[in-house]
């Protein structure tokens, strides 16, 4: 069912069944609601511990693990990254003062524009670093800062593309250097790009040589350049555990002469995505056009998640699959329907009305849009 061993010790079946930490999955399912999103905060936890213990191995520099909130913003989850000693990248005011709130330690400020209010309480409460989008945004961090009489620290975010609306390039930087060292209220200490979600490899280390080149510019400028900021991009854990020394290990290759670096990476769907299963059930079974039509929406996974699909029978984990048939979900568009080709495992022969269906890899993107899955909010967000 899952790659790596803690989770067959969280998820495991017994008669064909599936068991969540030891015990029948239908005692977790909601009795009032239709469907359930199920988050399981052990594999969260455990996740953040892969992760840190898989960088040890890559690089000898210090390193800081910022958990990306926007992937699933909740205060349940960021109090699990809290306990394993991470830090938060946060996009919103409303993330900065949740992350504020419980006493994150190190907090990264990063989004394509940043309102005042969310620059000036970032500056006013010490952000670790706020990563800057534009020129533009960096004479703002420098303007506000000055009105406190507080020194900001600042990240340069790099272009990964030359038509990319987010991010500073390095003609624009070189073009700038003489202004940005006429600043008094910020301090200019890192670099930051993020190649995209599961981006290619290919595109994934050229955005790093981009982000090296900015790095070479300002230090070669007198800037003491600190923090090496990675991003996010990484899928999930149970996509990519055989891989990931390998694919660390290359990302940083270009910055590991240089031990006074600090690296900070910033993982969402890595820590979350496996944690999440959605768990709906089937309201119709339709033999003669090959239809299984479910309680919930399916097509605002595969819009909004961009994750690994993978699925399950709870009731019936290992099955003889029958014909070719697809799975459709309850919004009245043809789009919204799982297709046979996707449905690698196939269908239980014995499938009935009533029986459940389960998204994998569904924690990441759906905690705060779970409304869209239902026509009327019948979906229970539970967390074990």
């Amino acid at each position: 069912m899952y790659k790596n061993s803690l989770i067959n010790n969280i998820i495991s079946e017994n008669n064909n069944e599936l068991l969540i930490k030891g015990e029948h999955f239908e005692k977790f399912l909601s009795k009032e609601k239709g469907a359930t999103l199920i988050v399981i905060k052990d594999i969260i936890s455990d996740n953040c511990l892969f992760l840190n213990d898989v960088i040890k191995k890559a690089t000898k520099n210090s390193f800081t693990v910022c958990y990306a909130y926007k992937v699933a913003p909740t205060m349940e989850i960021l109090e699990v990254i809290k306990e394993r000693g991470m830090g938060i990248e946060i996009y919103s005011l409303t993330e900065l003062e949740m992350a504020l709130s419980i006493g994150v330690s190190t907090i990264v400020v990063d989004g394509m524009y940043k309102t005042d209010e969310l620059l000036t309480k970032s500056i006013q409460n010490n952000v670790t670093i706020i990563n800057a989008d534009s020129i533009k945004e960096i004479i703002r961090i420098n303007e506000i800062a000055e009105k406190y009489n507080i020194i900001q620290d600042i990240g340069i975010r790099v272009k990964k593309r030359e038509d990319s609306k987010m991010g500073i390039s390095v003609e624009q930087i070189e073009q700038f250097l003489t202004t940005l060292k006429s600043f008094h209220n910020v301090r200019v200490i890192g670099v930051h790009i993020h190649p995209g979600s599961n981006a290619s490899e290919e595109v994934v280390i050229n955005s790093y040589l981009k982000m090296f080149n900015m790095f070479k510019v300002l230090r070669n400028a007198g800037f003491l350049i600190k923090y090496v900021d990675f991003g996010g991009g990484l899928p999930e854990r149970n996509i990519v555990e055989k891989s990931l020394l390998k694919r660390i290990s290359e990302y940083i290759d270009a910055f590991e002469k240089h031990e006074d670096i600090h690296y900070i990476f910033e993982p969402g769907r890595f820590i979350v995505g496996d944690a999440g299963i959605i768990f709906s059930r089937v309201l119709d079974k339709r033999v003669d056009e090959n239809l299984i039509i479910l309680n919930i929406a399916v097509m605002p996974y595969f819009s909004n998640t961009k994750s690994t699909f993978r699925y399950m029978f709870p009731s019936q984990i290992k099955y003889e699959p029958k014909g070719s048939w697809r799975i459709c979900g309850l919004w009245p568009l043809d789009q919204d329907e799982i297709s046979s080709e996707a449905l690698y495992q196939g269908v239980p022969k014995e499938l009935e009305e009533g029986d459940c269906f389960c998204i994998l890899n569904a924690g990441a993107y759906n905690i705060d849009r779970i409304e869209e899955y239902t026509l009327t909010g019948d979906m229970e967000i539970k967390y074990i």
